[in-house]
């Protein structure tokens, strides 16, 4: 279930211990610009608006062709701009230098002139005819984001407190999974460009935090939060909790630094030298931060090790508290460290010196995955059992926070004292995402039915293979029988296994269940997205 390249590397942001990173002298990161007027902030949205510059459409345009797999460079337009959209993506997305007779018919006089008022646009010193965006400025959502610019970020040598813009597909990854039911409170810890909160704050909180441990990224966080017009979040700069000391939220989202390098120098990136050190730090202070009933949704990177897969890792995290909370692990790629690496390694974004410390450093804390994942943490709102589950996500399938619930939820119910009892009186529906397969084997002179599999990519990957009884079962879960008759209808057609007992056709049902198969009135599926 893995992708065919770490995102980390797909993106082309800098790599720790690439030639890139470790040569070339620090640049100077360009100022945040300072906020205008409600007036101006709501006009230049109308504007952009106007022009098609929405998160759908700077996708569609940039998806192929934004980075340059092989160097990690922006990939430079070739011809000039066609219309509004492809200028504003160009300016503002590409960090081309672009000429005002270019763009002059393009975009209206009215829009260039706020742009240049509110620090967004300005001419090239060294030819006034050339405007350039200091900074970047695009759609994420329903709103429009200013961060540090793409050059900035894939610079030799990035500022340390160089703020990540919210372009990548970890970024989209981390928002994708994010609930938006209605919440009181939520934190957005290393908040950067405050996108989380933002979001957060104009669709489903009652009030925001965005806390982020650099006075750039809070105040480009500042900046976005009165260009979008969210009164409802609070910008706070700390360490971490540092900064809400006392508070406690109903939802913490998170997508921390954590790229594994031994000594940190890029505050976005570098997690410590196994990439968990902030993670760490943040799951050990939920018991003191979440509210009983709430959630912390955290996007990172960590590590299966031999001593204990990543789930049960985390729940050592929690400490003396983690049996007061249940873990889920929602895995976007898993491989074998040294697979990750060396791809790393093949594609020019590592050197082989860094690639050997690393496999020895991981080599020494008895690492063997890799998991990019999203962490779903739930602290028990009663006393009950606590649950660690973990599921892999099918190749091109993004985080869902209604596949989420419906994990926790699906996970507690079949644990539950009495669902056997309850499942045998429920009436299977067969999923319509499941494939469902047969293979046959030629003896004597016929083809005879050997075995039966059926798997589904969502709401997560899974697969089960089975004898060419299966295939009955399945074919009969059409929501008109009960688990108990569609025992009684395959015992009758020899299909069921000499001496089994009810309970373990029961248990064979609810696995189905569980993987996403069947579906029951009492456990929904999510709807597909």
């Amino acid at each position: 279930m893995l992708k065919e390249s770490p995102p980390a590397a797909a993106e082309g942001w800098p790599q720790a211990g690439s030639a890139a990173v470790e040569s070339g002298p620090p640049v100077a990161a360009a100022p945040v610009p300072q906020p205008g007027t409600a007036a101006q902030f709501s006009r230049l949205r109308a504007l952009l608006e106007q022009a098609g510059y929405t998160a759908q459409a700077v996708r569609e345009r940039t998806s192929s062709a934004l980075f340059d797999d092989r160097s990690g460079r922006v990939v430079p337009p070739s011809d000039g701009p066609t219309d509004a959209i492809d200028a504003l993506i160009r300016l503002h997305v590409h960090g081309e230098a672009v000429r005002r007779s270019a763009i002059t018919g393009l975009l209206s006089a009215e829009l260039l002139t706020l742009l240049e008022t509110l620090g967004l646009l300005r001419a090239d010193p060294a030819e006034p005819d050339t405007v350039r965006a200091p900074v970047a400025l695009y759609p994420v959502a329903h709103l429009q984001i200013v961060s540090d610019s793409l050059d900035a970020v894939l610079a030799d040598r990035p500022p340390p407190d160089i703020t990540y813009p919210a372009l990548s597909s970890n970024t989209a990854e981390f928002l994708a999974a994010l609930p938006t039911d209605p919440c009181e409170r939520v934190l957005d810890l290393g908040a950067g460009t405050g996108v989380a909160a933002l979001v957060q704050a104009s669709t489903c909180a009652r009030h925001a935090w965005a806390a982020d441990i650099t006075d750039r990224a809070t105040r480009f966080a500042e900046y976005n939060a009165r260009l979008n017009e969210i009164e409802n979040v609070t910008v706070v700069r700390g360490d971490l909790y540092e900064a809400v000391a006392g508070l406690t939220f109903d939802r913490i989202v998170t997508h921390p630094p954590y790229m594994p390098v031994p000594e940190g120098s890029i505050i976005f990136r570098d997690g410590g030298e196994d990439g968990e050190q902030i993670t760490r730090r943040i799951i050990a202070a939920l018991p003191d931060h979440l509210r009983p009933g709430g959630r912390c949704y955290c996007r990172c990177l960590a590590t299966d090790r031999k001593e204990a897969p990543l789930e049960e890792r985390v729940r050592q995290m929690l400490g003396a508290a983690g049996a007061g909370f249940d873990v889920a692990v929602i895995a976007t790629v898993t491989m074998a460290a040294a697979e990750f690496y060396g791809r790393l390694l093949a594609k020019g974004d590592m050197t082989a010196a860094r690639y050997d410390q690393q496999m020895r450093t991981f080599a020494a804390l008895g690492v063997e995955n890799i998991v990019i994942c999203t962490l779903a943490i739930e602290r028990h709102a009663e006393s009950r059992t606590a649950l660690t589950v973990r599921r892999q996500l099918a190749p091109g399938m993004d985080p869902d926070p209604a596949a989420i619930d419906w994990l926790l939820r699906t996970e507690r119910t079949v644990r539950e004292t009495g669902f056997l009892t309850r499942l045998a009186t429920a009436r299977p529906v067969v999923s319509p995402r499941a494939e469902i397969r047969m293979s046959y084997r030629a003896l004597s002179g016929e083809l005879r039915a050997e075995r039966c599999s059926v798997a589904t990519r969502a709401p997560f990957a899974f697969s089960f293979d089975s004898s060419p009884g299966l295939a009955l079962l399945l074919g009969r879960c059409d929501g008109s029988r009960t688990v108990a008759v569609l025992r009684s209808e395959l015992n009758e057609l020899g299909a069921v296994a000499d001496g089994a007992q009810p309970e373990e056709f029961l248990q064979l049902t609810g696995n189905l269940i569980r993987g996403g198969v069947l579906e029951i009135d009492e456990l929904p599926l999510p709807p597909a997205r």
